[in-house]
């Protein structure tokens, strides 16, 4: 008889901490769980895109040099060092298609609004740097207030500023500098070849 209250006792207080185990994990799963803001996921997708767009050239690039670096060894006999060439060209996350290659040397919202751009008229010596923000206004590097309104329209950008000028840029991106650079197509002053917004390297 002993034996059985104690093995009562036992498997009550084995029931009762069970109860309070499940009582806590209760509470726990109903607790509201906090999300983060929608405003930080378009951050983290608009980096996420500039920065690959910003590497694409730069993976191009290296992609061509190990071809022609394995074509001439290859040439030359050196087939095991050809070889280790072909290995690292199969290392490289992407090789984009011509038509996805020509898509990104498109300017985008997402590159636009990423980093800052170098307004230059090399004519008279003259830049300013830009800072494009997504609700489609432009501020001076540092400033609180806007400059001015920015769109895309087409195949063009456009900019107007609160002194009445304007801008037009052609979206195809010029890389041969290593960085994108927009040349002007016209403006209230005319078309000026000289004129180009470049986006400047992040810190």
């Amino acid at each position: 008889m002993r034996k059985l209250m104690t093995l009562r006792k036992r498997m009550k207080q084995i029931t009762i901490g069970l109860l309070l185990v499940l009582s806590a994990w209760l509470a726990q799963s109903q607790t509201p769980q906090s999300t983060e803001p929608a405003e930080l996921s378009r951050l983290r997708e608009s980096w996420q895109r500039a920065k690959e767009q910003a590497n694409a050239p730069i993976d191009r690039k290296y992609v061509d040099a190990l071809r022609e670096l394995k074509t001439r060894l290859g040439k030359a006999g050196n087939l095991d060092q050809a070889l280790l060439v072909d290995a690292e060209l199969k290392k490289m996350p992407l090789d984009p298609p011509a038509t996805a290659l020509n898509a990104r040397r498109k300017l985008t919202v997402e590159m636009l609004t990423f980093g800052e751009w170098k307004f230059e008229n090399k004519a008279v010596n003259f830049s300013r740097i830009w800072v494009f923000t997504p609700d489609n206004k432009f501020k001076l590097k540092g400033a609180g207030e806007p400059f001015g309104t920015w769109k895309i329209t087409g195949n063009f950008l456009r900019m107007d500023t609160v002194t009445k000028n304007w801008n037009e840029f052609a979206l195809d991106l010029d890389e041969s500098e290593g960085t994108f650079m927009l040349h002007e197509t016209k403006s209230n002053s005319g078309k000026r070849t000289t004129v180009t917004l470049t986006r400047l390297p992040s810190n």
